[in-house]
């Protein structure tokens, strides 16, 4: 199959280059999975937290997320403990930025997203925060 038949012409979030490269099926299917998993990882994060937080983690509490998981994201299900750990890697490293964000949210209801990103850069400006390119 090919998938150039499927996907529209560059969209916003790749340049030209990366967009004719993924016309290629194997690159495309690389991509959707690497795509997927974050996805799924960051669906998993929020029980990941809870996990830092307090050592522990209700299943009943993090329900709507593996709902989503399993019936969006199957494929990812299937591997879920990988995902999971992933999951609690990606919290542990940037757990200095989590407190930050969650103290300033104990304050007040909403953070806009440029609030966030600057609470993270003043908890961890020695890591790079990736946007999208449109």
């Amino acid at each position: 199959m090919n998938t150039s038949n499927f996907l529209p012409s560059s969209p916003g979030e790749f340049t030209e280059a990366e967009w004719l490269e993924l016309q290629n099926d194997e690159k495309w299917e690389a991509w959707k999975k690497k795509d997927n998993d974050s996805y799924a990882t960051v669906l998993l994060a929020g029980k990941a937290a809870q996990i830092e937080y307090a050592e522990t983690a209700k299943d009943e509490d993090a329900y709507s997320d593996y709902d989503t998981l399993k019936h969006v994201l199957p494929h990812c299900y299937e591997r879920l403990p990988e995902l999971e750990h992933e999951a609690r890697e990606l919290v542990r490293k940037h757990w200095p930025a989590v407190q930050a964000i969650a103290a300033e949210l104990l304050k007040r209801k909403e953070l806009t997203p440029e609030e966030a990103k600057e609470i993270f850069r003043q908890a961890l400006p020695h890591v790079q925060i990736l946007t999208p390119t449109h």
